[in-house]
């Protein structure tokens, strides 16, 4: 247990919680806020990577990050804690003072790696095959082409509808002359693809390549997905194991990007796995901000509810865990202040957390 940190800071005068907070709603207990403050200390004064974190520059490479700690009881008592990352740090999962990923899809002898290079290669035949100076050129004549010869074809389609227009108002009808317009039109489109013929075989013969590289492509992205899936799996302290297409009910299409690689479930997983009890969890950002959600430096923030909420769920199962706070706000009888009532329109000012619809579904960890 490598990855088990002791407290640099005096902590027998805290009181351990009784129960794990509830991951989605929480304020993290005093005991695991020491153990972030050691965290933060460690990653200001650390020499085991680089990575910038946007901390003295804020330049358009630095890249700020969720960080986590598990307070955890050993088997013969002894209190410590875990820490890990989200995702990648300097393009790699695994770091001396962190827990490891559930799966390390990096590790250069994975699957992964290896089919990653088997992509690659289809991605540079892509390339190299649409960078041809014979395509370039092929693909713009038939463009320029095709799209001459429906101009023309569009032109002779006027003329045919004017002369139709032009008899029409002097009353001249002639069936004859409208079968052979229609005649010439098909002819007209017929000679014109003749004449495009040679030059769309060729260029089809290129297209055709491509295709099939994007098809098998396509179709290996798939299967590797399919299997990245398979081997992220989670165990609860049940000692039960579920992957994520499992966790996700069997549907890849609901996986979120990234699941798995939160800091929560690298948490638990290594605690679990190495019979450690897990007493308190907190997770804080460090660095800049993103620019795509609220994130914000020493910020405490709970567990996700896209990606982790589906796992957490599962892992869970089997640690004493506390209630989702929500419900017990729920339960509680709320006053309602009517603001203003007559026949047609009622005012209320709606109480903090009180639900408007019904059908709200919590989960609860068993």
């Amino acid at each position: 247990m490598d990855k088990l940190h002791y407290f640099n800071t005096h902590i027998t005068n805290i009181q351990l919680p009784e129960k794990l907070g509830y991951p989605h709603n929480y304020t993290p207990h005093p005991i695991a806020e020491i153990a972030a403050k050691e965290l933060q200390e460690y990653l200001l004064t650390q020499t085991d990577f680089k990575h910038n974190f946007g901390l003295s520059t804020n330049s358009s490479d630095a890249l700020g990050k969720m960080f986590g700690v598990l307070v955890v009881k050993t088997t013969i008592g002894e209190i410590g804690y875990l820490a890990a990352f989200s995702g990648k740090i300097a393009n790699k999962t695994q770091h001396l003072f962190f827990v490891p990923p559930v799966f390390d899809i990096l590790n250069p002898d994975s699957f992964y790696k290896q089919t990653e290079n088997e992509l690659n290669s289809i991605n540079q035949q892509v390339i190299s095959l649409t960078s041809k100076k014979e395509y370039i050129k092929l693909k713009k004549q038939y463009y320029t082409q095709k799209t001459n010869h429906q101009s023309l074809l569009n032109e002779e389609f006027v003329k045919v509808k004017k002369k139709r227009k032009l008899r029409k108002e002097q009353h001249l009808t002639n069936n004859q002359l409208n079968i052979n317009e229609e005649f010439y039109l098909r002819e007209y489109e017929v000679y014109l693809n003749d004449k495009l013929y040679s030059l769309e075989q060729a260029f089809l013969s290129y297209e055709n390549k491509l295709e099939l590289l994007k098809k098998k492509r396509a179709e290996t992205s798939a299967n590797i997905q399919q299997k990245i899936f398979q081997n992220y799996l989670f165990i609860n302290a049940k000692q039960q194991s579920k992957n994520l297409l499992e966790i996700f009910n069997n549907n890849s299409q609901k996986i979120p990007a990234g699941s798995g690689d939160c800091c929560a479930p690298k948490l638990f997983q290594y605690a679990i796995k190495n019979q450690l009890t897990p007493i308190a969890l907190a997770e804080f950002w460090w660095g800049k901000p993103l620019s795509t959600s609220i994130r914000k430096h020493l910020h405490y923030y709970v567990a996700c509810s896209g990606k982790c909420k589906p796992i957490l769920n599962h892992m869970l199962q089997g640690l004493s865990v506390e209630d989702n706070p929500l419900i017990k706000n729920l339960n509680k009888p709320q006053k309602l202040d009517v603001i203003f009532e007559d026949e047609y329109m009622l005012a209320i000012n709606k109480p903090v957390e009180f639900l408007t619809v019904s059908g709200k579904e919590i989960d609860l960890y068993n």
